[in-house]
């Protein structure tokens, strides 16, 4: 029997003090530095004040939370910790023998025996650089990538972010518990609080990935600020040992010299890492954080948590937000139902044009375009002009799929990608998608929003004949990469038509 979804009790901004004008401040800066948002909640004194999600994200569609699951991972521990499966100084090697007899103790090295869960829950297990290695392809054996990798370094001497580190918890959890970890938080967090709908990605030995693909709604993310923040009591009711929550929110180890992308947001991510949390700049803050802009805040002496979900890599968001959005939080406030509408109108960007172009839409019906070997995977693509708006039916390896293109509006479709399959680190095509089009200049532009994960393609797509041309641009990728922003398809049909 599946649990129903809790909902925060809603109140106005002004009524729980929080200045809208100051929120109107931050989501103008955004809009003005470009950075990408997608949801966005103001929770203060247990009620949700500030709503919004950039249609086509929606309060209902699940998100891919990147390394903010890391946060859950370590959770995960603090329950097992809590009914005595573990414990914060057990060396990780001892929960492993099996593992350690495949591999043999000879092929480990020193310092990989002296790796605590401890080290595990702080990133400081020794390594010089995060060995995230982790090849669905090869189907390796992810545990015994970790094991055996080198750590040069003393355990507890350095802070470096591994993500291997998180799996490892994750690992440990299933060893101690028979259950994967995302079934012991269902048990342990997610169905008290009111979680549904959750799904988190699997290594090929069917563990929990732990310091990525939990995919969550915004407002279930939430509530792990929340929970938090109660130093982990959910209705009156003590689920986490407080101690322990507040050991891990706390400042655990320096991680001074942490890489940042932009020198603007390195205090949000140099000010000290707990279990699994990064400490903030200010005060008593921390927070959960993954990659391409997915937060959970949590300001304990404003009694305050913001969670957003985004697709930026930084880009002066913090800066934002201690500049405009954490004045806001103040003990009184006028009431202002301008925010309240604009949040109620909030998009990605639609395509802007005409919706018709009708001799191309002509020329161009149900004609079949192959593509040569490309990253998005795409084999053929088809168009079908025949009703009010186009359907575009697109060939991967997995099989066809047929979505429909909304003018002026976004239309939810599904590609041939299976969830299950689903790498949200490596794949480029998604298992659900929105679709809007819109024509200009004699191109159809084609915009495809990938509604669990922060992505969204621009196709600018060119007729010319026996050849179409593609340019494809992505809002956001790992560290500024593309993935292939010219593509070409043929059609042989068309060529033999020409030379007619």
């Amino acid at each position: 029997m599946s649990a129903e979804r809790w909902h925060f009790p809603k109140q106005s901004p002004a009524s729980l003090g929080i200045d809208s004008a100051g929120v109107e401040r931050f989501l103008d800066a955004l809009e003005n530095e470009h950075i990408d948002i997608h949801s966005f909640l103001m929770i203060r004194h247990g009620k949700l004040a500030v709503e919004g999600y950039w249609t086509p994200y929606s309060p209902d569609k699940p998100y891919t939370l990147f390394s903010a699951s890391k946060t859950f991972a370590a959770m995960g521990v603090g329950f097992a910790i809590q009914d005595g499966l573990l414990r914060t100084d057990d060396q990780v090697l001892l929960h492993f023998q099996e593992e350690v007899e495949a591999i043999g103790a000879d092929n480990i090295c020193e310092n990989m025996k002296k790796v605590t869960i401890w080290n595990l829950l702080t990133m400081t297990v020794g390594f010089e650089e995060d060995p995230h290695d982790f090849p669905f392809e090869g189907r390796t054996d992810w545990i015994r990538n970790f094991l055996t990798a080198r750590v040069p370094h003393v355990p507890g001497s350095k802070f470096v972010y591994s993500t291997h580190a998180s799996y490892m918890l994750s690992a440990l959890v299933q060893k101690v518990t028979g259950k994967t970890l995302w079934a012991y938080l269902q048990e342990k967090l997610f169905t008290p609080l009111g979680i549904t709908g959750e799904w988190w990605e699997e290594s090929p030995q069917h563990i929990s990935v732990g310091g990525w693909g939990l995919m969550l709604v915004t407002e279930d993310y939430a509530k792990i600020g929340q929970f938090l923040l109660q130093n982990g009591k959910w209705n009156g009711q003590q689920l986490l040992d407080a101690d322990w929550v507040r050991e891990a929110v706390s400042c655990q180890v320096s991680n001074r010299e942490n890489p940042t992308p932009n020198s603007m947001d390195a205090p949000d991510f140099q000010s000290g890492y707990g279990y699994q949390i990064w400490r903030l700049r200010k005060e008593d803050a921390y927070m959960a954080s993954g990659g391409f802009g997915q937060y959970v805040m949590v300001f304990p002496k404003k009694d305050a948590v913001v969670a957003m979900t985004c697709g930026t890599h930084e880009d002066h968001l913090f800066e934002n937000i201690w500049k405009e959005l954490y004045p806001a939080l103040k003990d009184d406030a006028i009431p202002d139902q301008a925010l309240q509408e604009r949040m109620n109108r909030l998009s990605i960007p639609l395509p802007a044009g005409n919706a018709h172009h009708e001799s191309m839409e002509k020329n161009y019906h149900q004609v079949v375009y192959q593509f040569e070997n490309n990253r998005y995977g795409f084999q053929k693509i088809s168009f079908d002009f025949s009703e009010k708006e186009p359907k575009i039916t697109l060939t991967l390896p997995e099989g066809a799929f047929t979505v429909k293109a909304g003018f002026g509006r976004w239309i939810d479709g599904k590609t041939s990608i299976l969830l299950e399959d689903t790498d949200t680190d490596l794949n480029a095509i998604y298992p659900d998608v929105s679709c809007a089009y819109a024509w200009e200049d004699g191109a159809m532009i084609l915009k495809m929003v990938y509604d669990h994960t922060p992505f969204y393609d621009t196709f600018r797509i060119g007729f010319y004949d026996a050849v179409l041309k593609i340019k494809a641009q992505r809002n956001v990728w790992h560290y500024g990469e593309t993935i292939d922003p010219v593509l070409y398809g043929f059609c042989p049909e068309k060529a033999e038509e020409k030379t007619k």
